[in-house]
């Protein structure tokens, strides 16, 4: 079976290691979904099943546990050799650069989004501290139950993000957003993540650096956001678990560099103002 599996892989691992822009990239994403679905098949000598919720939705239909789980490390393989390594390396900087100047970042996600979301700030404070020098300023939106409540009885919950980066939010903070299909699917209560829509474009008008994280091709991520790290495997199974993959990678490499830089405590560079936010306030004032 081992031999079989990097036989049916071995042309997926090569298809496009080239680093592509995000237009290119979802071209590539839609043409390994399409490969790794028939390199399933022969792997498990089985058809997929019918899509269960999502069109181009990716999981193997095998016989047993084994082929099963051989089949989902191959799906893994499939997202290490084919991701854009250059976009999470833009936002390592973009990250390393809110530190400099000390701003701010909000993280923030629904359902099991909502726990990535949580994590990647707490490691965003905490891991990355580096003793003697200034902290990363990190915050989660969706942790705080009485206020997520509380605006979503009194406001609603499509403006629970943005109401909340209404009362923090400065220009040049960044925002990052976390969602496995980026706002782009619906369901019973209407389109997802339109609340992560909502706090992704008042970050965009108000001169905020945005970066969002899904699959699926970014859905609606790239509209208003600077920088769009997409997994590129159309499976929620393998969205989710690389959304923490990434985040250690940003995490730790942030932490490297937050050692080599030299900040003293409660010391930051000056702030930058994002060009786009600078354009539109003096069309407004002048």
């Amino acid at each position: 079976m081992a031999d079989t599996s990097k036989q049916i892989f071995s042309s997926l691992s090569s298809a496009n290691t080239s680093q592509q822009n995000a237009h290119n990239q979802n071209t590539q994403t839609a043409d390994l979904t399409e490969k790794a679905k028939k390199g399933m098949e022969q792997l498990s000598g089985t058809q997929f099943k019918g899509p269960v919720w999502f069109d181009k939705e990716w999981m193997p239909n095998t016989e047993t546990h084994h082929d099963f789980m051989t089949a989902y490390w191959e799906g893994c393989k499939i997202i290490i050799d084919n991701i854009d390594n250059a976009i999470i390396e833009n936002v390592v900087n973009v990250l390393f650069d809110a530190w400099k100047k000390g701003n701010t970042v909000f993280v923030f996600g629904n359902g099991g989004s909502a726990a990535d979301a949580s994590h990647f700030a707490a490691d965003l404070a905490k891991t990355t501290m580096v003793p003697g020098k200034s902290r990363l300023k990190a915050y989660c939106l969706n942790e705080n139950v009485s206020m997520i409540t509380a605006w979503t009885n009194d406001e609603g919950w499509g403006s629970v993000y943005e109401g909340q980066l209404q009362g923090y939010h400065q220009p040049g903070d960044v925002c990052i957003a976390l969602s496995v299909h980026g706002g782009s699917m619906g369901g019973n209560a209407g389109s997802w993540s339109q609340n992560l829509m909502r706090g992704l474009q008042y970050a965009h008008d108000n001169g905020g650096i945005n970066v969002g994280i899904s699959g699926f091709k970014g859905g609606a991520f790239p509209q208003v956001c600077d920088h769009t790290i997409v997994i590129p495997l159309d499976s929620t199974a393998h969205i989710e678990a690389f959304h923490a993959v990434v985040h250690h990678a940003i995490i730790f490499r942030l932490q490297q560099l937050m050692k080599q830089h030299d900040i003293p405590a409660g010391v930051v560079e000056p702030n930058r103002i994002n060009k786009d936010y600078i354009i539109k306030y003096l069309s407004e004032h002048l």
